[in-house]
């Protein structure tokens, strides 16, 4: 994952698979909490010097921590802990915030992490049986046996991965690919050392949020800062994360050298119990966390001094983060209006000419983020060719933008600067990835939030839910003492996510079922959906035609076959042969997009085959719902059991959240949903002729109190057997105190998923 650059458009935050959103809803939530997790050590020093020679890797760790390693000395974990799988003995955490050499002199971070692991038991040797690993500059791993031996892992056979990495590998520090290598081996109490050196991007700021909490116990970890002078760390700690000290003497720059002109800051932490993982928690709130972004001080806030400070001191400091898009800002405007026709956007009025101007931004940038073959097929009069590439704008260049736009159109506007609750509050800011800018449009009252593929004009962001914020006119952006309005958002209501499914059932006299599903996704429960439903569909068509120049609206009329044309227009002709020649290729993509919808149906249910798929609404209008259809039949829901026939007919609404025994027991931590929700099934069942349904009483199901509700019915009129369920999270937030109210209404929708019901001869 990039962090923060000022040379990019795209949202920092914002890449996603978009498959996975449709394992967890709350995708917007999980793709906004960073983690810390890939951790590196080293301990090879021994062997280096035995054979008189070090590489370059082994002189730089010896620079940075220098000749001693009597930290990762340590062998054994403490008794407390030796029921754990896996301790950490020991990890170091550097950071050297210094500028490249050269005229350009960009700011840069260079980074080394290093890790010390005990292996305790079986399952720690299957856990570490692969080792994942970024593709940084330098990667190494010795495995320490038991009689003290030791040895060197080979990275040569490694293997490039792109998903399933596990947490405890990933990193937040850098970017790049991810490879896996096997360990072989690998025996009980053996200790794997491994290291990382890493350059970041270079870029103006350089921000991270991290846990110091782990998966697993941490008997001593440091985390060290070498900051230029021509630099300013801001530095806060969080949920009992300790504070960071200026260290005496002097730090290193870029190459491991000794400057006066760098300043060390660090803290040591010991004996960290490992992390408390409960589901729907903000660990951000709940575990020791610390915050940290370096700015050179000739950078966005024009800071005068190198002196670390605890965090952004006032609003100001806010908007000057959009202040310093301007320069991009004035160029995408006027890049996005000479790419789109603008020149009947003054004959509209009100929210109409706001939704045109927010088009002519978004598929500006959309169009941008595209491949060049891509862009061709645009050109050549394809709306939006498919693609698996999720886009979506970075907010602070987006507010500043968009507002540039609707000056132009005469149109008032504030930029808005928000701080989504998974943060804290604005008090607690320090760093530019805890913001999240955005657009209100003061004659219509409504906000607007920087575009992706799929969002519509005037749509909820989700990370508005519960935050805190300002709100400034844009003339006063860049002004010293700028301290704008302040703004609270209402937590999410349960009308902001619905999700209505009517299913249709026929069980054939061969025991498969022929299911049909048509399902309405409303409000929210669009954002999370869409990328996977909709991909780059005719969803975009409407608004490009709108904005298209008339020579171009004729490419599209012909590309689509939604006009006919004389036989004398040549241009005619010319797009209808670009479009038979692409006929082949674009069937191609319509079975990579169906390949795409079946793996995600079969998250939900076991098919033999899927017989059809259809977007009957693309809810491309704030107040419309995404509307889709599918059919499929099944031979897995239907047992014959002698005379009789075994319905598995409660796995209709899908699977649902089985808690563990823990999980209900022993929670510690509020509840954070992402959003309140309501999940509603209408299920109608043709049963064969002269059969009945027994145990319906187990459908009928009513747990409602403050925190959550499901009710379900069953009833058979004739051969239709009639289920209706209603699930609904009332609150987004609930204490710990309310946790026993949410079991109740998971459990009972649990146990409804399990029932099956008898199907016997009249």
């Amino acid at each position: 994952m990039k962090c923060f650059s000022s040379f990019s458009i795209l949202h920092p935050l914002r890449y996603s698979n978009y498959i996975s959103i449709f394992n967890n809803q709350n995708l917007s939530m999980r793709k906004i909490i960073l983690l810390l997790a890939i951790s590196l050590c080293f301990n090879v020093f021994s062997e280096a010097q035995k054979s008189g020679s070090k590489s370059k890797s082994e002189i730089y760790l010896q620079q940075v921590f220098g000749e001693s390693v009597i930290d990762f000395d340590v062998n054994t974990s403490p008794e407390k802990w030796k029921d754990e799988s896996i301790v950490i003995l020991c990890q170091k955490h550097y950071f050297c915030f210094d500028k490249t050499s050269g005229k350009n002199n960009l700011p840069e971070m260079k980074g080394v992490v290093r890790k010390r692991v005990l292996l305790q038991d079986k399952s720690a040797l299957d856990y570490y049986s692969e080792f994942y690993y970024q593709n940084a500059k330098n990667v190494g791993m010795t495995i320490i046996k038991p009689d003290g031996s030791q040895e060197k892992l080979d990275l040569d056979d490694a293997v490039e991965v792109n998903a399933d990495v596990p947490k405890h590998y990933r990193s937040q520090y850098t970017s790049g690919k991810y490879y896996k290598i096997a360990i072989p081996n690998l025996e009980v109490g053996d200790i794997v050392d491994y290291y990382t050196i890493y350059n970041d991007d270079k870029n103006p700021i350089i921000s991270k949020i991290a846990n110091i909490t782990h998966d697993f116990p941490v008997v001593d970890q440091e985390y060290i800062f070498d900051v230029n002078k021509s630099w300013t760390l801001y530095f806060s700690p969080f949920n009992g994360a300790p504070d960071v000290e200026k260290v005496e003497g002097i730090g290193l720059n870029r190459t491991g050298e000794s400057k006066k002109s760098v300043r060390r800051y660090a803290f040591r932490d010991k004996n960290r119990a490992a992390q408390i993982e409960e589901r729907w928690d903000y660990t951000f709130l709940t575990e020791p966390t610390i915050k940290f972004m370096a700015v050179p001080k000739k950078g966005i806030f024009g800071d005068k001094d190198s002196r670390l400070k605890s965090t952004i001191e006032n609003t100001a400091r806010f908007f000057d983060l959009a202040a310093a898009a301007g320069g991009y800002a004035t160029t995408f405007s006027k890049e996005a209006k000479r790419m789109w026709s603008t020149k009947d956007i003054k004959k509209l009025n009100g929210e109409e000419k706001v939704t045109q101007i927010y088009n002519v931004l978004k598929y500006y940038f959309l169009y941008k983020t595209l491949s060049m073959e891509e862009q061709k097929e645009v050109d050549s009069g394809n709306t939006f060719p498919f693609s698996t590439n999720y886009a979506e704008m970075r907010g602070d260049i987006f507010s500043v933008t968009f507002s540039i736009l609707l000056n132009e159109f005469d149109v008032a506007s504030d930029i808005v600067v928000i701080v989504p609750k998974q943060y804290g509050f604005t008090e607690d800011v320090c760093t530019n990835l805890e913001l999240e800018f955005g657009v209100y449009v003061t004659g219509i009252r409504k906000f607007y939030w920087a575009p992706s593929n799929y969002t519509v004009a005037g749509d909820v962001n989700t990370l508005s839910f519960g935050a805190s914020g300002y709100r400034l006119p844009i003339r006063a952006i860049g002004t010293e003492y700028a301290k704008g309005y302040e703004l609270d958002f209402p937590e999410s209501k349960i009308e902001d996510y619905m999700i209505d499914s009517k299913i249709d059932v026929t069980i054939m006299a061969d025991r498969s079922i022929s299911v049909s599903k048509n399902t309405k996704y409303h409000g929210v429960a669009k954002s999370f959906y869409s990328p996977l439903l909709l991909l780059n569909s005719t969803f975009a068509f409407d608004d490009i035609y709108a904005l298209k120049k008339k020579r171009d609206k004729k490419k599209m009329d012909v590309y689509h076959g939604i006009a006919e044309f004389k036989e004398s227009d040549w241009r005619a002709k010319r797009y209808q042969k670009k479009r038979d020649k692409d006929e082949e290729k674009l069937e191609e993509t319509e079975e990579k997009k169906f390949d795409f919808i079946k793996s995600w149906i079969e998250t939900e249910y076991e098919f033999t085959d899927i017989s059809s798929f259809d977007v009957n609404a693309f809810g491309n209008k704030v107040d419309e719902a995404l509307d889709v259809s599918y059919s499929f039949t099944s031979d897995s829901y239907v047992k014959k059991a002698g005379p009789n026939l075994i319905f598995d007919i409660g796995m209709l609404i899908t699977e649902q959240v089985q808690l563990k025994s823990d999980e209900i027991e022993k929670r510690t931590k509020p509840i954070e949903l992402g959003t309140a929700k309501s999940l509603r099934n209408e299920i109608v069942i043709e049963l064969p002729d002269g059969m009945k349904a027994e145990g319906l009483e187990s459908l009928n199901m009513n747990v409602d109190n403050e925190s959550g509700t499901f009710i379900s019915s069953a009833i058979q009129e004739g051969q239709t057997l009639k289920v209706t369920t209603s699930k609904i999270y009332k609150q987004e937030y609930l204490p710990v105190e309310k946790w026993t109210e949410l079991v109740e209404m998971l459990e009972a929708a649990y146990k409804f998923s399990q029932v099956k019901v008898v199907l016997k001869n009249k």
